[in-house]
């Protein structure tokens, strides 16, 4: 099973598709950090690659930041009615039957 990539590795993506950007660009704004290895976690998954000075995302990279800023922007299902009216006619005979008070036991 494929790993799901990190908000961090998006973030740095993004960052990078951004504008042109330079390896001493990258070096300065995110090795600042000892804790996280985007940088190298990016070259070695084979989502960046350095061009000349110029740092740019790979087909790999682009595909991996397209397809979550896709998802992301995809509405989410909202429920198109309340829980309880999906119950049906049931419900709306025992509300009737009960003198619309929910919750209340048949006959009282």
């Amino acid at each position: 099973m494929v790993e799901p990539p990190s908000l961090m590795m998006l973030q740095f993506l993004a960052w990078v598709s951004d504008r042109p950007r330079t390896r001493a660009d990258v070096m300065e704004a995110w090795r600042s950090c000892p804790h996280y290895s985007v940088w190298e976690d990016s070259v070695i998954a084979g989502l960046v690659r350095t061009s000349g000075k110029a740092v740019v995302l790979t087909a790999r990279g682009r595909a991996m930041l397209e397809d979550r800023t896709a998802s992301q922007a995809r509405p989410s299902k909202a429920p198109t009615a309340h829980p309880v009216a999906e119950l049906g006619p049931r419900v709306d005979r025992a509300v009737r039957r009960n003198g619309n008070k929910l919750g209340s036991a048949p006959g009282n």
